[in-house]
């Protein structure tokens, strides 16, 4: 194969998917009310919409006056996501667990809008196909062979554990709140429950090595809808190491601001880069 799409979740927005964060917010706040109010007490910030364009990230932005010891979800417990350690002390780490059987809930229910949608775009059938979705969009629409396809945070329809996390070890929170109050527990026991859900990525990389290294042959690179966020760089940066210099990257955009932003990014200083809208 000389030929890998890289594909975000720009991809599924463009075909008509409601998957943004935001899309998660109120089908949270509208299915598991009790736990949609935990997160906004929990999260610094999280009461704003502006909060969940970034929700991954932001989930390691706890308040420090958080009470560990009254975590409740009620309604979880109805609609059948089972926590543990919900009458533990790892409060926190528990609603981490609560969050992400919910996400896979709602992860899961988008493929039911591929059914109206047509493909519009060109995709090159025989090529391999890096996807960070969790939908099946480009099997369904675009008829791309599964064994073509890797879902690297996981595909919703084969039932996986969808991958979903910050990228904070909670160092950073330990560290802004040191400074504050100064050695104590309770700084230190949120920090390490923090730590829950991050995103293995090094661990998601070493796992798929054979894919990483089947990609020495590439020479063309396409990405649609990826945004090059902060929490992904690792794998951008593990693309880079298996292919020649010399790789096209061929990135779709929506507009000339957003080439701007990405052409700050590190990682693509040294690239061959060509932006075209679509």
């Amino acid at each position: 194969m000389n030929h890998l799409y890289v594909i975000g979740n720009g991809f599924d927005l463009h075909h008509g998917i409601p998957s943004l964060y935001n899309n998660y917010k109120n089908w949270l706040e509208l299915h598991y009310p009790s736990l949609y109010n935990e997160i906004t007490r929990t999260f610094i910030g999280a009461e704003e919409v502006a909060w969940w364009s970034d929700f991954e990230w932001n989930m390691a932005e706890v308040e420090y006056m958080y009470d560990l010891s009254i975590v409740k979800y009620p309604d979880c417990e109805v609609e059948g996501i089972e926590i543990e350690g919900t009458n533990s002390p790892d409060r926190l780490a528990a609603l981490y667990k609560a969050i992400q059987k919910s996400f896979a809930i709602w992860a899961g229910g988008l493929n039911v809008y591929l059914q109206n949608v047509k493909p519009d775009l060109q995709l090159d059938i025989d090529a391999t196909y890096l996807t960070f979705n969790y939908t099946s969009t480009l099997q369904e629409v675009y008829h791309i062979p599964d064994e073509l396809i890797l879902h690297i945070h996981g595909k919703a329809a084969r039932g996986d554990e969808l991958i979903v996390g910050h990228g904070s070890n909670g160092d950073d929170f330990l560290v802004k709140q040191l400074e504050v109050v100064g050695f104590q527990k309770k700084p230190l026991k949120i920090g390490r429950q923090i730590s829950v859900l991050r995103k293995p990525v090094e661990k998601i990389i070493n796992s798929n090595q054979h894919f990483f290294e089947s990609l020495s042959n590439v020479k063309d690179i396409t990405v649609y809808g990826f945004s090059f966020s902060p929490i992904d760089k690792l794998y951008i940066q593990e693309i880079i190491k298996h292919i020649k210099y010399n790789v096209k990257w061929h990135i779709y955009v929506r507009s000339f601001e957003e080439v701007e932003k990405l052409e700050e990014k590190e990682e693509l200083m040294t690239l061959h880069t060509e932006y075209e809208l679509w």
